[in-house]
Formats: C-alpha cells, sequence, structure tokens
C-alpha cells in the first residue's frame, strides 16, 4: 500500500520504503507482541492506514509509524481482507467471528454487514430506510437500497420477526413469542407494547387508517387506536390469523382454515369461506381481493364472499406487492407477476422460495433463505394475449421490428390440448454464444395468441436467438439489434 509518500508491505512485520524499494524499515509501533500478529492486508480510509492482522483484527496510524488497535466490535479474530468503499471502511473476518464487518467512523466501532443465516419473513419500507424481519436473528435495516445490512437493534437480535408494519410515524414488529414491540425512531430503539393481548404469537398486521391497527395472532384478531398502548380483542379465538385486510370496510381475514369476513368491525365473523385451504396473504389490487394459498392464488370481486383459482396452482404463495398495473406474487417457486388479473403469470425468478416481497424505488425485492433478492422493476416484462381465436398447433412468429432497437414485439400461438386447457410454455432469450439471457414467459397459459415484448436496452448490439418450449413442441428464430 501506498501512503504518506511511503511504500508499505506486510508479513511477519510491517516494512516500508521511501525510495519505491531500494531501501526498507520496519515501522511496527504499536503493535502488540506474544505473539506478534502476522500483517495481512492493508487500506486507506480519511487519512488512515490500516492493518488486518491474522490474530489481533485490525489497526491504524495516520504516520506511518505509530499503530493504535482500532477493532472495537471485531475482537479476538483474524481479518483477511480490507477494502475502503464510500467513506466506509469493510474488514473480512475468520475465525471467531466470520462474516464482513464495516466501521463508518475510521474502525473506532465495527458492525456486522450483510446477513447471518437466516429466513427473511418479513419486508417494511419507511422513509428511505428498508427493514426486513429474521426466524433468528432479528431485525435488520438498510439504508443504501440493500446494498449493505445491519443489525437494528442489539436488544432483538435472538427474536423470531414474523411480522412488520408502518404505522404512522411508528413500526410495530410481531415476534413469535414475545408479542409487539414499537419504535419511534426509524429502528434505534424498540419497547414492547403487549397491553391486552391474550396471545403473543404475532403473524400480522393491517393498518386501516392513521388511527387504528389491526394484528393477527395465533389466536384470534386484536386493534389498537391508540399506537399499541392497549388492544382490544376482536374474535377468532384459537384460529391462527395468518393475514388481514380490509374491503369496503369489511374485515377480511386468511387463516389455516379459508377465509373468516366480517361486515361489522369483528363483533360477527362468516365462516366457512374457502374452507380446508390455508391462506397465507390477502392483497387489495385493482379494485379486486387476491388470496394467496397453499396451492395457487385466488381473486374475489364481491369484498371476499366468494372466490375463484387465478393460477400457480402447484405453489406456495407467501405474499404480494404491486407497480404500477403489475401485480407481484413471492412464492415457493419464487417471484412472478401478472399484468391481467392473474388470467397470465410470468416467472421473474429467483429459482427458489421466496417469502415476503416488496416494491421500493424502481425494484422489487424478495427475501429468501439466507438472502434478499433483488431486480428493477421496470424489466419486468408483459404478455398481452391478442387474440382468443384457437390454432391448431404451437407457432412462433418472427419478431417485430427485425433489425431492432432496443426492443421488438414477439408473437405465438398456443393451442387447445384437450383436457388441458392450458399449456406449461416457456419463451428464452440466448445470445449469440448460446447463453440464456433472459426468460420473458415461463407460464401456464390459456389457448390463444399472445404477444411479449423483449427490451435489450441492457444488451450490446448483435445477434440473438428465441426459444419457444412448451411440451414436446420447441422452435427457435434469429433476430438482429442494431444500436
Amino acid at each position: 500500500s501506498f501512503f504518506n509518500g511511503a511504500l508499505y508491505v506486510g508479513g511477519s512485520s510491517v516494512f516500508r520504503s521511501f525510495d519505491w524499494g531500494s531501501n526498507w524499515s520496519q515501522c511496527n509501533g504499536g503493535f502488540e507482541t506474544n505473539p506478534t500478529p502476522y500483517i495481512e492486508s492493508f487500506a486507506l480510509n480519511n487519512g488512515y492506514l490500516f492493518a488486518g492482522t491474522d490474530i489481533r483484527s485490525v489497526y491504524r496510524t495516520s504516520t506511518g509509524s505509530s499503530w493504535a488497535p482500532a477493532r472495537t466490535g471485531i475482537e479476538h479474530c483474524g481479518i483477511n481482507a480490507l477494502l475502503s468503499y464510500n467513506g466506509k471502511l469493510f474488514a473480512g473476518a475468520d475465525w471467531n467471528k466470520y462474516g464482513i464487518f464495516v466501521s463508518t467512523n475510521n474502525g473506532d466501532n465495527w458492525t456486522k454487514s450483510g446477513l447471518n443465516p437466516f429466513s427473511v419473513k418479513s419486508f417494511i419500507k419507511k422513509d428511505s430506510i428498508l427493514f426486513i424481519g429474521t426466524d433468528s436473528s432479528g431485525m435488520y435495516s438498510s439504508t443504501d437500497g440493500g446494498d449493505y445490512w445491519f443489525p437494528a437493534n442489539i436488544d432483538m437480535n435472538k427474536s423470531y420477526i414474523l411480522s412488520l408494519i408502518k404505522h404512522g410515524s411508528y413500526i410495530f414488529a410481531g415476534t413469535v413469542d414475545s408479542g409487539i414491540y414499537k419504535s419511534t425512531n426509524n429502528g434505534q430503539n424498540w419497547s414492547q407494547v403487549n397491553s391486552g393481548l391474550g396471545n403473543l404469537n404475532i403473524k400480522s398486521f393491517f393498518s386501516k387508517d392513521s388511527t387504528t391497527l389491526y394484528t393477527g395472532t395465533s389466536s384470534g384478531i386484536y386493534k389498537t387506536s391508540n399506537n399499541g398502548q392497549n388492544w382490544i380483542y376482536l374474535g377468532l379465538i384459537n384460529i391462527p390469523i395468518n393475514t388481514i385486510s380490509f374491503s369496503n370496510n369489511f374485515i377480511v381475514v386468511g387463516t389455516n382454515n379459508g377465509i373468516q369476513l366480517s361486515t361489522n368491525n369483528g363483533t360477527d365473523w362468516i365462516l366457512g369461506i374457502l374452507t380446508s385451504t390455508n391462506i397465507n396473504s390477502i392483497y387489495i389490487f385493482s379494485e379486486k381481493l387476491f388470496a394467496g394459498s397453499n396451492n395457487g392464488v385466488y381473486i374475489s370481486t364481491d369484498n371476499g364472499f366468494t372466490w375463484n383459482q387465478c393460477g400457480l396452482i402447484g405453489y406456495s404463495i407467501k405474499s404480494f406487492s404491486q407497480f404500477a398495473d403489475t401485480l407481484v406474487a413471492s412464492t415457493s417457486g419464487g417471484v412472478f407477476a401478472t399484468s391481467n388479473n392473474g388470467l397470465n403469470w410470468i416467472n421473474l425468478g429467483p429459482l427458489q422460495e421466496t417469502n415476503p416481497v416488496l416494491v421500493y424505488n424502481g425494484y422489487i425485492y424478495a427475501g429468501g433463505i439466507n438472502s434478499v433478492w433483488k431486480r428493477i422493476a421496470s424489466t419486468v416484462t408483459g404478455i398481452s394475449p391478442i387474440s382468443s381465436n384457437i390454432s391448431e398447433k404451437f407457432s412462433l412468429s418472427q419478431n417485430y421490428p427485425n433489425p431492432f432497437n432496443p426492443s421488438t414485439k414477439i408473437k405465438f400461438d398456443i393451442p387447445s390440448e384437450g383436457k388441458s386447457q392450458k399449456a406449461k410454455v416457456i419463451l428464452v432469450i440466448y445470445n449469440i454464444l448460446g447463453k440464456e439471457i433472459q426468460t420473458l414467459v415461463n407460464a401456464q397459459l390459456q389457448p390463444g395468441t399472445y404477444e411479449v415484448t423483449f427490451d435489450g436496452s441492457n444488451f450490446s448490439s448483435g445477434v440473438y436467438f428465441y426459444q419457444l418450449r412448451a411440451g414436446e413442441y420447441s422452435e427457435t428464430k434469429k433476430m438482429l439489434m442494431i444500436k
């Protein structure tokens, strides 16, 4: 590393040279001994030179001659790598700590950056901060769109955070066995607000307006009108309330045994809707109610009294979100999107189970096992049925325009297949090397003629191939993008 006019190298000691390596001298002042650490890495940050060692963590110097420990939060570990980025210092730790740590004050303090091994269970945004709740490590927050995550509060580090909600200027967190926590300062501090709750396993929240907040527990539903100071029981004892929503002032809740509905603010409940169906999430979109079950999506156009299935059969639906005219669903097989109320769904990835989903600041965020995924929402490609006339066979048309810059349309036909009215259709784009670069369609489609748009804004000029697959049918065509 080069610092204050000298070249520094590490190893069993720190050496420096003022003449580009012709002469060297030791500069170990301040390093502890018995044993003496081995210097693994260097980094420059805000006028300091930092050294990562194998057994004594991090040291720093402002002169190059005298070193001092800078390791509060990462004591007793080895530091294999150091990196300075945007005024922050990152350290890669091994034995005893393991993981990536970050310091925002030149090494005075260090905190864990990134996510421990856990499953992400809940997501919210408040102001410009993202919060996630986990199944074993409490809550994390990110202020840079999810690039880096930090524990939101040390008192909740071991809590199972199943549900999160922003209500007015407050954040409420529902835990599996400790009830509800409330924060008044964006997650810096938390206090329990359990007065009136008969059950402390908190599964869901719904903010009806600026004053009324509902919560679903593993045994009944409650509401508060004073920001959690007191909770009032509304019924459904011994029924786990997985999700809560409102439609024209009707309370609609999802349980392990279907939908329960109240038309009088919880005084009475209508049972027996979608019985024997586990409902994980209910969401209002395009003036309709969508319910995510353990076997696909249901839709209601009459405030939840009657429901019809609308796709993703075989998938467990965890949660919903939306952007523009697109509904997004997080499932046991990744994230799907629809722009026609569930008639067709597009697989957006990732190819693994995801739990909460959130659209924020132009990105789709999905929480999974040991991970948070994100993708640009504007890259979601719409698929539109353009004719209900039924073709006698599968066919793939030439894209138009061709050549194109930067977008083009691809049309294809899906025939009727006898008893099975829906066909599993996959439409994939490949580059000239045969590498798959984008999946435009991965969905069960009704017979008909469809059109989908490929946007090549993020790709270079050249020859591309698009392939349609459905059952034993497969057809590939070539297209040319010229920018």
